[in-house]
């Protein structure tokens, strides 16, 4: 770069130079253009894709699934891995996908709990389409730089994300949760299977549950026990029998990471501590092994007997959620938002 151009980066750092003539601002520089670059590349990137009908985030979906090689097609926890995805940012391109019809869902012949994602013959066409295109415009990004120039760019890059790589720490929050196995007093919690649904499809049909969630939608309820969805479900069991539902959903942004919990229990598990003891069982693990440190859940604001329950574990209220939540009857409902922090988890 010549030496009397300048950049923006280069007025912030001449003006820190002169307000605080004491740092080492030299860091702030490279970083600060390196993003610039990304912010600007992305740009330059997206439009074109988007000229083609790909929303953001779908290009890097359709390019994994192709580049793995017939049938093009991967499991959700591969495909998160190849696209350095959380698996609620995964599940949730996959349903618009889906939508769009250029991917499919089916069922893993391996794995009777898994599913399998694969390029249907129009997204197989998109994605040809759209990458040569996009090849054409990363040139584009490039093209003020020299082939020696983009080489020593690239060898420098690998080093700061090899470097980068040693220092991450081994786990992420944004790494879905192992299968566990809870237990309270009364109560075991696993995770949803796929043998379960028509059992948990019909508690949730019972006019004493359907009256709060609505009837059953038995095809989302496989995709939770394929763990093809955000929540993280469990079927709750008393004595050998399933007796209710209950799942999760992690907010991973760190400034504002939280978890927020659902339940239901067939009628004849009600009234007998058994919801209370689920709940608590769960915010346990959301806690201390999930790293939480603030659990909510949003009952309709007129079912008192649930919401005597969540109190007893340590939920307190905190608003009024107006005209929330659709009931079977086609009426609005108000919620009730209530949250837990981790030092109010009440007694086990």
């Amino acid at each position: 770069m010549p030496k009397d151009s300048s950049d923006h980066i280069d007025r912030i750092l001449e003006q820190w130079r002169r307000e605080r003539p004491d740092l080492d601002t030299a860091a702030m520089g490279v970083l600060g253009r390196l993003f610039l670059a990304r912010d600007l590349a992305d740009a330059m990137l997206a439009a074109p894709l988007a000229e083609r009908g790909l929303q953001p985030g779908w290009f890097d979906v359709l390019a994994a699934l192709r580049r793995s090689g017939s049938p093009y097609e991967l499991n959700p926890t591969d495909l998160m891995h190849a696209t350095m995805l959380s698996s609620g940012g995964t599940t949730k391109r996959l349903d618009r996908l889906a939508d769009s019809g250029l991917v499919e869902r089916r069922a893993d012949p391996d794995d009777r709990r898994g599913t399998l994602v694969r390029l249907t013959r129009r997204g197989k066409g998109a994605i040809d389409r759209a990458v040569e295109a996009h090849l054409v415009n990363e040139e584009r990004v490039l093209r003020s730089l020299a082939p020696a120039e983009r080489r020593t760019l690239d060898d420098l890059l690998r080093k700061l994300l090899e470097e980068l790589d040693r220092d991450r720490p081994i786990t992420s929050i944004a790494e879905p949760p192992e299968p566990v196995l809870l237990r309270g007093r009364g109560v075991v919690i696993r995770p949803l299977r796929v043998e379960d649904v028509d059992t948990v499809a019909r508690i949730q049909a019972e006019p004493g549950v359907a009256r709060w969630w609505g009837p059953p939608d038995v095809a989302d309820l496989r995709r939770q026990a394929a763990g093809d969805t955000e929540e993280v479900a469990f079927a709750i069991l008393s004595d050998g029998e399933i007796v209710g539902f209950i799942q999760y959903a992690e907010e991973d942004e760190p400034d504002f990471r939280h978890a927020g919990i659902d339940i239901f229990l067939a009628e004849h598990a009600q009234g007998r501590g058994l919801g209370t003891e689920a709940i608590r069982t769960l915010a346990r693990h959301l806690i201390h092994e999930r790293g939480h440190h603030r659990i909510t859940i949003d009952p309709t604001a007129d079912n008192a007997r649930a919401i005597r329950a969540y109190e007893k574990v340590g939920f307190r209220p905190v608003g009024i959620l107006r005209d929330y939540w659709r009931s079977p009857e086609g009426t609005w409902r108000d919620g009730l938002l209530m949250d837990l922090l981790a030092s109010e988890l009440g007694p086990t």
